[in-house]
Order: structure tokens, then sequence, then C-alpha cells
């Protein structure tokens, strides 16, 4: 897994959050990174097949460290919060591909 930061310099500019599994397989569950503190937009992205992509959008409540889906193409990747942590499972049903978590930060 890999995390790469994206956006402004500026102290208060908002940046991107993007982390990155290479290999996640069918029903596999992946801990993304720590809760964050505050309320924000959770994405993730999942190539199923080259040409069919899952896009999802959560809004993360830090309050409750809870999660509601805003939108997606298709939930093969459900992002969830356990103990803490941001955790994203896969269930596309036979797809073993990369897949990204981006939290607004």
């Amino acid at each position: 897994m890999r995390c790469i930061m994206h956006g402004q310099t500026a102290a208060a500019a908002p940046q991107i959050r993007q982390y990155v599994k290479e290999s996640f397989p069918q029903y596999a569950v992946w801990e993304v990174c720590d809760a964050p503190k505050n309320d924000t937009l959770i994405t993730s992205y999942f190539n199923y097949n080259n040409s069919w992509y899952a896009m999802a959008v959560y809004a993360y409540y830090a309050k409750t460290q809870t999660v509601t889906l805003l939108h997606s193409t298709k939930t093969w990747v459900q992002i969830s919060v356990e103990n803490g942590k941001i955790v994203a499972t896969q269930s596309s049903g036979n797809a073993d591909r990369a897949c990204y978590v981006n939290l607004l930060a």
C-alpha cells in the first residue's frame, strides 16, 4: 500500500490523501488508515476488468465515526469504520485489481 498527497501547499488549502492497494482480491478487507478527526468525504475507485469501474463517494462523520454512501456506480468496494480505522471491503466477485481510496484532508 502507498499514500500519495495531492493538493496545494498553502496551509489552509485542502489536500487529498490517496491510498493505493495494488492487489485487492475478492472478499479482501483492507485497513486503509486511521479514521480522520474531522468530517470529510471519502471516495473509492476500483478497476474491475479494464472496462468496468466501480466508484463511490461517502460522507464520513467524525463524531460518530460512521460513513454514509452518497453515490456509487457499483458497490464492489464498501467503506466502513471499524475500531477507529477506515476499512475497505472488496466484493466484486472475482477480480484482483488495484483499489484507490481518497480522503479529503
